[in-house]
């Protein structure tokens, strides 16, 4: 493939995860102000909706990752986009607790069609492996660019047509932004050999993942971060009610400044980090830093007594230790994969993130029925602190 060709499907790539953090990052923002605010749940009924959504996802993640490694990648992203879409704006049909339950799931399934098989894509279409983890950072870097963007472009919708109409355009128009997948993602360098065989990649990726102890740590790490951030995100906002910080008529500005200035952190970190981290020793001690300051974050925030002191911990844990971990993950996992089971590993590490999603979720749903917002924020600072832990202990290889 030449350069030009190479050229175009970056770029498809790119625009695609802008496109896509938009309607997601400006949906959520909006979701996660409306389930508090306005259908007014309690820490313990956020936690248990994350708890739900991961069931389904963990369920649905080895498959969604075979079907992409079997089947077709590009597909398996244009399934997303009918899942996540259809999600999305019945969310904003959804009356009950029940009824967002559900919705929430159907969310959880769309996104195990979709993580593994777009990094999956595009490391195949590139075929450049030197330079994959270069894009796989730009693309997550336009995923910090979309975030900032798409609350910006919803928080000003949301005051014309209301949060709910604003929801449900946002759904509308993931589903068509399927329609640009279809359209500018090419499959030719997936190739349908008898090494894609159900059986095949089962064997491969079970062996794979056996043998490696750098994937195993990771997936071990993941499993505590992803469970500690799941609570932070689904809770801080009823915090911030606690502290009367979302009870204004301009919530929603509030809310929107708080969010965005979190990926504009998220952003200046990764790019002072991104030319070293597909580096074994740096991206170590990257995970160790990001870890500690969502510790320390999260300590602060469970004592919830000054409300600067809570917002600026809001920052440094949404800006730097979310996604800077999940950068790393990402990379140093994508490093290890071999081409014909690359969805399948990813989507084993999504389904770890979901298993701490559910079992660290109930935990800490059992601490804040009786603890609150601030006893889940402490508990999923000791979770930070065990991921310190595992990462310390992961031995790089040298190169």
């Amino acid at each position: 493939m030449d350069i030009l060709s190479n050229y175009k499907l970056e770029n498809a790539f790119l625009t695609w995860n802008i496109l896509r953090s938009i309607l997601h990052n400006g949906w959520w923002l909006l979701v996660s102000l409306y389930l508090v605010t306005n259908v007014h749940l309690n820490a313990t009924q956020l936690l248990l909706i994350a708890v739900a959504q991961g069931i389904v996802s963990i369920v649905f993640e080895v498959p969604a990752g075979i079907f992409a490694d079997t089947v077709s990648r590009k597909w398996s992203i244009v399934i997303s986009h009918i899942l996540m879409g259809t999600a999305m704006f019945s969310t904003g049909l959804a009356h009950s607790f029940f009824a967002i339950v559900s919705t929430q799931m159907l969310w959880g399934i769309s996104w195990a069609f979709a993580s593994g098989s777009d990094v999956a894509w595009i490391t195949d279409e590139l075929n450049e492996p030197e330079r994959i983890s270069f894009v796989l950072i730009r693309a997550i870097r336009c995923q910090f660019y979309g975030a900032g963007i798409g609350m910006v472009i919803f928080a000003g919708l949301a005051t014309i047509i209301g949060h709910r109409n604003a929801i449900i355009f946002a759904g509308v128009l993931m589903l068509f932004l399927g329609l640009l997948v279809i359209i500018k993602f090419t499959e030719q360098g997936f190739a349908r050999t008898h090494d894609h065989k159900l059986k095949k990649v089962i064997e491969n990726s079970t062996k794979l993942i056996a043998k490696d102890h750098i994937i195993l740590l990771l997936a071990l790490a993941t499993f505590v971060i992803n469970g500690a951030a799941d609570a932070f995100s689904r809770t801080y906002p009823v915090i911030l009610e606690n502290l009367g910080l979302l009870s204004s008529t301009n919530e929603i500005i509030f809310f929107s400044v708080l969010n965005i200035g979190s990926y504009i952190i998220g952003a200046l970190v990764l790019y002072c980090v991104e030319k070293r981290i597909t580096y074994q020793n740096t991206a170590k001690m990257v995970m160790i830093f990001a870890c500690s300051f969502g510790a320390i974050s999260l300590g602060i925030i469970s004592m919830a007594s000054s409300a600067p002191l809570v917002i600026i911990s809001i920052l440094m844990a949404s800006g730097i230790t979310l996604p800077i971990n999940r950068t790393v993950t990402t990379i140093w996992v994508n490093q290890r994969c071999h081409n014909n089971i690359r969805a399948t590993i990813h989507s084993f590490l999504s389904q770890v993130e979901y298993l701490g999603e559910i079992i660290c979720g109930l935990t800490i749903a059992v601490v804040a029925r009786s603890l609150g917002s601030s006893g889940a924020m402490g508990c999923a600072c000791v979770l930070f602190l065990i991921a310190i832990i595992v990462v310390s202990v992961i031995r790089t290889e040298k190169k």
